[in-house]
């Protein structure tokens, strides 16, 4: 019984000492939390703050760095004007003297060029290619080019079927290995 008894006070001692602990720990936890709110309030209100200031000192940092870049472009600007100018006058004066020696030369350099052309046309007429390509889905093509250079009409040929011999018309040899063209 008395077992029992001292049980019982126990019991209700240790119920007793755990409902005011709880207690005591919900009023600690509320008064933690109150804290960390003011301080996290604080705190944000102070990131605010700053944050307003980092801005408005970068705002008046653009204002400054345009103003200068402003400036500087002006100032660029004129310099690359006034070296425009020069420039071109410098060429206008080289122009009207090279005008002046071509002048008396021109008759003969025309001649040159002239010539020149034709030439440099005739090796490239006598010089043929042929190319092997392959075409999508089995399909043909055959085609001619015809176009004047200096006078000189000149035909590109394009086609699709087997390569042919432009000397002797057989396939499987180029002009240059023709039988026709061997010399014995």
């Amino acid at each position: 019984m008395v077992l029992k008894d001292h049980r019982r006070q126990v019991l209700m001692v240790l119920k007793d000492h755990r409902r005011q602990v709880l207690m005591v720990l919900k009023d600690h936890r509320r008064q933690v939390l109150m804290v960390l709110k003011d301080h996290r309030r604080q705190v944000l209100m102070v990131l605010k703050d700053h944050r307003r200031q980092v801005l408005m000192v970068l705002k008046d940092h653009r204002r400054q760095v345009l103003m200068v870049l402003k400036d500087h472009r002006r100032q660029v600007l004129m310099v690359l004007k006034d070296h425009r100018r020069q420039v071109l006058m410098v060429l206008k004066d080289h122009r009207r003297q090279v005008l002046m020696v071509l002048k008396d030369h021109r008759r003969q350099v025309l001649m040159v060029l002239k010539d020149h052309r034709r030439q440099v046309l005739m090796v490239l007429k006598d010089h043929r290619r042929q190319v092997l390509m392959v075409l999508k889905d089995n399909s043909e093509l055959n085609l001619s080019f015809t176009f004047k250079v200096d006078g000189f009409s000149y035909v590109i040929f394009a086609s699709s079927e087997n390569m042919k011999c432009f000397g002797c018309g057989a396939e499987g040899h180029l002009i240059r290995g023709s039988p026709d063209q061997r010399v014995t």
